[in-house]
Formats: C-alpha cells, sequence, structure tokens
C-alpha cells in the first residue's frame, strides 16, 4: 500500500492527502454557501443608429393648406410647432408605411404640403387640426376617383399633441351643432358619384372621435338627409 513503506507509515504523504481533501471540501462548502447573485448578461454596446427616413422628414418644412367646406383655399401656413409637426408627419410615415408606400418617396419632396381644416372642437380656444394624407403621385393615399383617404385629428391633451380621431372619407368635412362630451360632433360627406354619396359622422367618446352611424344618399333619394343640409347648400 502507498502509505506503507518497508512496514512504517508514509507521513508525508499522508499529509499531503489529508491537505488536498481539507482544500477541496472547504472549496465544496463556500461554493454551496456563497450568495446568489443575479444573471448580469454581456452588456454588448449599441451601434449608432443611422437617421431613417422619417427623421429625415421631420428636418423638413410643413406646410398645411387650409381649405373650406367646398375645397377652396383660405389660407396656407408654415407649421411652426414643432410637436405638432413631429406627430403630423411621423402619422403620415406610418399611414404610408401601412400603404405599401415608401418612406423616401414620401419624403422626395423638397418641403411637404398637406391639406387640412383647423376648428376648436371643445371650444378651449386652442383649435383641433384636421389633416387630410394624400401622399404623392407616385404611390397615393387617396382615391383618385372621389377623394377618400385618411384623415387624422391632431388635439391638444394634457400639455401635449395627440391624435384623437382617425377616420377615413373625403375632405368635405364639417363640425355639427350636436356636443358629445364637451366636442362637436364632426360630419365627412364622400362622394362616390357626381349625384351618389355617404355622410359618416363620428362623435367623442372621452378619447377620440368614433363612427356612430353611415347616411348613403343618392339620386333616388327626395329629399336632402336631416341634420346635413349644410352639406347641399341651395
Amino acid at each position: 500500500m502507498p502509505f506503507i513503506t518497508q512496514g512504517k507509515t508514509n507521513w508525508k504523504f499522508l499529509l499531503i492527502v489529508i491537505v488536498l481533501a481539507l482544500i477541496v471540501g472547504g472549496g465544496a462548502l463556500w461554493y454551496a454557501k456563497r450568495p446568489e447573485k443575479p444573471y448580469q448578461p454581456v452588456e454588448i454596446k449599441k451601434s449608432e443608429v443611422t437617421k431613417n427616413e422619417t427623421n429625415k422628414c421631420l428636418e423638413k418644412k410643413l406646410y398645411i393648406h387650409f381649405i373650406s367646406s367646398n375645397l377652396s383655399l383660405l389660407d396656407t401656413q408654415e407649421m411652426t410647432d414643432e410637436s405638432l409637426k413631429e406627430i403630423i408627419i411621423q402619422s403620415y410615415m406610418k399611414e404610408a408605411t401601412n400603404n405599401s408606400c415608401p418612406e423616401k418617396t414620401i419624403c422626395s419632396e423638397q418641403d411637404l404640403e398637406l391639406e387640412g381644416k383647423k376648428i376648436d372642437l371643445n371650444n378651449d380656444n386652442v383649435p383641433e387640426y384636421i389633416i387630410f394624407l394624400q401622399g404623392t403621385v407616385g404611390c397615393p393615399l387617396r382615391s383618385p376617383a372621389h377623394e377618400s383617404g385618411p384623415n387624422i385629428v391632431f388635439g391638444f391633451i394634457d400639455n401635449k399633441w395627440t391624435i384623437i380621431g382617425d377616420m377615413v372619407g373625403g375632405k368635405i368635412i364639417l363640425p355639427m351643432k350636436t356636443r358629445t362630451n364637451g366636442y362637436l360632433n364632426l360630419a365627412i360627406n364622400t362622394y362616390m358619384s357626381a349625384s351618389s354619396g355617404s355622410i359618416d359622422e363620428y362623435q367623442w367618446d372621452g378619447k377620440e372621435y368614433k363612427l356612430i352611424k353611415t347616411t348613403d344618399w343618392g339620386p333616388e333619394d327626395e329629399s336632402i338627409p336631416k341634420g346635413y343640409e349644410e352639406f347641399f347648400p341651395g
């Protein structure tokens, strides 16, 4: 046996074995009782992200052509409120992307130009903005036949501009006499032809504008839809 040499115990070898056993045993005990530490993933530094087309568009000037109920031009203004300009352009880019329209196509113009209306819908002396998103010649967001497309309503709530309505229809939008939760109802008249169309009415539900009814009209109708006489002057 290794511990026995010529009938004598090999104390030197035995001592080495005992020391090794103590080291291994102590290490195992320390490992078992060590405090648990949460897993710390290796931090990977992100490379600097290059500007996308939306950010490039934010640097452009934005002009809004405000139009009347009969679609005649009232005024053109540059959007100087940076926070409102930003959310309008971001909404424009999102709508374009949802319609498979490349952002770079929308941002190809030197400046951005949109049409819209400015109305104080809740009587707080701060106007809301209804913006008509049209796209470009190569990538339209509105129907060329009856000008139907996305109409986004922006309101100033809790000290910031936010989307308070996302409606689809023509550009003939009028505030109604009825108020719901402090906001005027909105109606959109969309012509499907020269003698027919539909009127969608929206009301404020406390958070955003929701569609409440649709009224179709056409040459077979004997009278103007009640409550919408303003859409049919004369």
